[in-house]
């Protein structure tokens, strides 16, 4: 059973006949409007809202919402001087927990801002008991210190225990053909800031034709390899997560492990160069990674002795920071370099060339894209 109604109101004049009709049938006590800021939160790659979760900051509250019910999970009280960024920052073991099994070693990024002006009403029985209760909401985005108003509603809320009243209010307002919001309040926001949920993953979403001239198929694989290459770029360099490095890095092997399963479709120079050019960009980000592997791991070295022995592990930690620094910077400047520019730029333009090679260079360029599989199957 519902346990709460939302109802979109599209003309806001229509709010006072609303109420009107509403204090004629039922007992009521209307409150005074608050306004309410919150700010939400989410990984680079949506983990939160893909696995059915909300958070945001209202205040110095932080609140995990099951976006289905739109009911408060867990709730967590945080100043504001201290911003946390990762699951570990959070003091409360439920809220950590939680958090850790969905976003895992990701960062929360700031993703939209909403002011909502709020008003409450609650319905009465005839003890003057709250039976249930009416919310009118006007949600607005906030964008670069303005605003922009994303819709208004008129929410039913169940109370506990007094589900007849809360049936009534939406018998009443059904004669008013009002439509009905399925979508949650933190899904509009995103929306209308204009955020997308579907255009990241490690794999290639789309599907390719067995009938596909492999020349094409290949390079379309490809070019979504190179893609994510680029879309991690902008994390590494701002350091947001280790993640960004992980993924980039693995969007490098990829690149090199396919024109290495996948031959004679491309000529033989552009493979060798592409193959040599990644190898070197793999090599550069070793250290960095290998860096960021050992100080995730720091509480499992940790653990592994006793605690009278584990304050002898905090120099060596403090050094590999200090370290990380150091070659972080280093491949900052080997992103922004002549050598990784021309690579990335060179690799990108081959892709995106609509010449299919006939050359006797390419033997297999002209096939189907099942014909390589079977062919790649049959050397397996």
């Amino acid at each position: 059973m519902k346990k709460n109604e939302t109802y979109i109101i599209s003309n806001p004049r229509s709010n006072t006949a609303l109420i009107t009709s509403i204090s004629k049938i039922f007992l009521n006590k209307q409150g005074a409007k608050k306004v309410i800021e919150r700010v939400y939160f989410d990984t680079f790659d949506w983990k939160l809202y893909k696995n059915g979760y909300s958070l945001f900051r209202c205040e110095n509250s932080y609140k995990l919402m099951d976006l289905k019910s739109e009911a408060i999970c867990i709730e967590q009280i945080i100043t504001k001087s201290n911003v946390p960024k990762f699951w570990w920052d959070f003091p409360n073991d439920r809220l950590r927990n939680s958090l850790k099994k969905t976003i895992d070693l990701r960062a929360l990024i700031r993703t939209v801002k909403t002011e909502i002006v709020q008003k409450f009403i609650r319905i009465l029985n005839k003890d003057e008991k709250t039976v249930a209760k009416l919310s009118l909401n006007s949600v607005y985005l906030i964008e670069n210190k303005k605003k922009k108003l994303l819709t208004n509603q008129l929410k039913v809320i169940q109370v506990k225990g007094y589900p007849k009243p809360f049936r009534r209010v939406c018998n009443h307002l059904a004669n008013y053909n009002l439509e009905i919001e399925q979508r949650p309040l933190p899904l509009l926001a995103f929306e209308g800031a204009g955020h997308r949920f579907d255009c990241y993953t490690l794999k290639i979403n789309e599907r390719l034709s067995p009938v596909l001239n492999i020349n094409v198929a290949l390079k379309k694989v490809l070019k979504y390899s190179l893609e994510i290459i680029k879309i991690n770029e902008s994390g590494i360099k701002h350091d947001l997560d280790t993640e960004f490095l992980h993924e980039f890095r693995i969007a490098i092997r990829k690149t090199r492990s396919t024109l290495s399963q996948i031959k004679d479709i491309f000529p033989t120079q552009i493979v060798n160069q592409v193959k040599n050019d990644f190898s070197t960009i793999g090599h550069f980000t070793n250290y960095l990674r290998d860096l960021d592997v050992y100080l995730l791991k720091e509480k499992e070295y940790l653990a592994k002795l006793p605690k009278e022995l584990q304050t002898g592990l905090s120099p060596l930690f403090d050094y590999l920071s200090v370290e990380r620094k150091k070659e972080h910077q280093q491949v900052l400047k080997f992103l922004e370099s002549d050598f990784y520019s021309q690579a990335i730029k060179s690799w990108a333009v081959f892709l995106n060339s609509s010449n299919v090679s006939s050359s006797n260079d390419v033997p297999d360029g002209n096939y189907t894209a099942l014909k390589v599989a079977n062919k790649s199957k049959e050397k397996a």
